[in-house]
């Protein structure tokens, strides 16, 4: 079963750095321990249908508890489309440059701030803060919006854009019934928490 991230029209993010563990977070969730940076995802369904919205809420609450962590394809559009990128050297935890490897080469804007890219061997998701232009060999320094949370070696693979999965669970859902001539709609709000 896959979240239905295809059912919501309205998508918006906030990195938490605090370095505090909200309680809530360490009493709920799996990641206990990790003080890393990490996003909350807010999640608006357009308005559907009684009959798929109640598809839709099923899915949902299939999802609800501490212990259901699970992939969520990238909800946010992505400004640059990559595929086959890795790591041009090694990276060590902390770091918040990295060097990315197989770019279309000379190519200005090639790595766009705002895009999100995932370093394999992890589950968490990046922002690049600072973007930059690709050299003669199809590299690009790139500043990350938050320190990496481990060390990762060169040629490691990158999944860039929509090809990046944040590994979430559900920290809290709402709906709304509306009626409009007889019918009735459903509007979903749901909230998730990055787990690390």
């Amino acid at each position: 079963m896959t979240f239905p991230v295809d059912k919501f029209s309205d998508a918006s993010f906030e990195l938490v750095p605090d370095t505090r563990l909200p309680s809530a977070r360490l009493f709920r969730y799996r990641s206990k321990g990790s003080k890393d940076p990490y996003y909350m995802i807010s999640l608006t369904s357009s308005m559907l249908d009684y009959a798929e919205g109640m598809g839709v809420a099923a899915v949902i609450d299939s999802y609800m508890g501490g212990e259901a962590i699970f992939p969520l394809p990238n909800p946010f559009p992505e400004i640059a489309s990559h595929t086959g990128l890795t790591l041009a050297q090694v990276v060590q935890r902390g770091a918040r440059q990295i060097v990315i490897a197989g770019l279309p080469t000379n190519r200005s804007n090639a790595v766009p701030a705002g895009d999100f890219i995932q370093i394999s061997g992890s589950e968490k998701a990046y922002q690049i803060a600072i973007g930059d232009d690709s050299d003669s060999t199809g590299r690009a320094l790139v500043t990350l919006s938050q320190p990496v949370i481990q060390a990762y070696s060169a040629s490691a693979q990158i999944a860039y854009g929509k090809h990046v999965e944040f590994q979430v669970c559900v920290e809290d859902r709402s709906s709304c019934e509306v009626s409009a001539k007889n019918s009735k709609f459903i509007v979903h709000d749901v909230e998730l928490i990055e787990q690390l």
